[in-house]
């Protein structure tokens, strides 16, 4: 429980990895603010386990669907349900039920709200930027939600470790279109059009040549540092 909100709470002890499937209350005995909370949190992670392993991710119709917005400069909707909770945008996301009433714009959103014991703020997301300078097509990208590397046309190779706010040039070693870009074991690998294929050993930073097939590159994937495929016009 936060410390912004005021009261005395009873701890967290629910644990899902000791499998916990039942309360067994004594009788004649009162039961504690934390063995309330025990047994709310043993039903509702057994039906959100369920949900997760029938329905598993997924969207209802276009709920959550990103589209052009009207006012499209550095902008974008996603969309919702007609304004009600019984016909709202609907997620399903591991197990949990994420609903959004109405459509909003990536502009009137709001960042992780922070609380205190007298008041509640909100910051805002950082402004969506048009990026400058030359524009090349991406055709593969690699990485987690904080550090990735984009590929695409003329030898493009990206790096951000902002997630996505901005992006630095790195050099690839190819003039060519890079199709697609992979990680094996802790090397980076990519594979392009004129069987270029293409390996960094610093995270991305730089590039070089090991290999040249006499046929066009579409993917490339490794199992771990030493074994991999590449799959390219009517080759594998």
């Amino acid at each position: 429980m936060s410390e912004g909100f005021k009261g005395n709470y009873a701890p967290e002890l629910f644990n899902e990895e000791k499998r916990y499937a039942l309360f067994q209350a004594q009788q004649l005995a009162s039961l504690t603010d934390a063995e309330l909370r025990d047994m709310h949190q043993m039903s509702s992670t057994s039906l959100r386990r369920f949900v997760q392993g029938q329905i598993g991710d997924c969207v209802i119709d276009d709920g959550f669907k990103i589209v052009a917005a009207t006012d499209s400069t550095n902008n974008f909707s996603i969309l919702g349900g007609n304004g009600t909770v019984e016909d709202p945008g609907v997620l399903f996301l591991k197990g949990y039920r994420l609903f959004l009433r109405d459509p909003i714009d990536y502009k009137d959103q709001t960042n992780a709200g922070f609380i205190t014991d007298d008041s509640y703020t909100e910051t805002p997301l950082p402004s969506l930027t048009t990026p400058t300078g030359t524009v090349s097509d991406i055709y593969g990208i690699i990485g987690d939600s904080t550090k990735f590397i984009t590929v695409g046309a003329d030898g493009t190779a990206l790096k951000t470790i902002d997630s996505g706010r901005s992006f630095v040039p790195k050099t690839s070693g190819s003039s060519y279109t890079i199709s697609s870009v992979c990680l094996g074991g802790s090397n980076v690998y990519a594979a392009g059009l004129s069987g270029n294929i293409l390996k960094s050993t610093d995270g991305g930073e730089t590039f070089f040549g090991i290999d040249i097939e006499p046929y066009n590159l579409y993917g490339i994937s490794f199992k771990d540092s030493l074994y991999g495929y590449k799959i390219g016009r009517a080759h594998v």
